[in-house]
């Protein structure tokens, strides 16, 4: 008799553990895939400047990257005049960074039609040479390669933002593709830099803190993939 009203009071709690369980929320598929990016994102903040994530086709030619910069951010002249000024630092160093990669790294082939073609030195080249024949290799040294490299860099798009509020640094991730180059050579004005807007001085809140945070785009995903 014990042992039954022993077996029953275990098969009571294992059942409302099992229930309550049941009833707890379970995290949607949506958001763990969305968890998951930014996670990974996060991995490659932690991997500093430069350039990551390189996909390339079966000829060696690149499809798309992700570019790391980071700027320290000052709070003399106020926090939010500090991120502001640290967001332009980040973008200009992301554009660094890339430029430096094309110069080292990168073979740039341009076509008859202006289209710009990046290839990864050494790496093994398409059989069809239809891409050399149409196009030429552009000198690293020359008014002509840093012409090409701006028409790149507009191609770049925000994937992810990092402010670390302890260290003071704001890192941002941006992502070079094929797709997002073709896009911003047929947008019909250079948009270029967002201007840095004239705030008023009167008031320094510089002894406030940075508070950290970070926001990742919904086309950063693709570039995972």
């Amino acid at each position: 008799m014990f042992k039954f009203v022993l077996f029953s009071i275990v098969a009571i709690v294992v059942l409302s553990g099992s229930a309550c369980a049941a009833d707890r929320p379970q995290p949607h598929a949506a958001e763990a895939g969305t968890t998951a990016v930014k996670e990974s994102f996060e991995n490659i903040v932690a991997l500093g400047p430069g350039v990551h994530h390189i996909k390339t086709d079966r000829g060696g030619r690149v499809r798309s990257c992700i570019v790391v910069g980071q700027a320290r951010i000052s709070t003399v002249l106020g926090t939010a005049k500090g991120l502001q000024m640290a967001r332009t630092r980040a973008r200009l160093a992301v554009a660094g960074e890339f430029v430096k990669w094309l110069r080292q790294e990168v073979d740039v082939q341009e076509t008859i039609d202006d289209e710009a073609i990046l290839s990864l030195e050494g790496s093994r080249k398409d059989s069809n040479e239809t891409l050399q024949e149409s196009g030429k290799a552009v000198e690293k040294n020359t008014v002509r390669f840093t012409a090409v490299s701006r028409g790149l860099i507009r191609g770049l798009q925000v994937l992810h933002v990092n402010v670390n509020g302890k260290d003071g640094v704001y890192t941002l991730v941006m992502g070079w593709s094929v797709d997002g180059a073709a896009a911003a050579r047929r947008a019909a004005k250079d948009e270029g830099l967002p201007p840095i807007r004239k705030r008023s001085r009167k008031r320094n809140d510089s002894g406030r803190a940075i508070r950290s945070r970070w926001a990742t785009s919904n086309d950063a995903r693709k570039f995972l993939d």
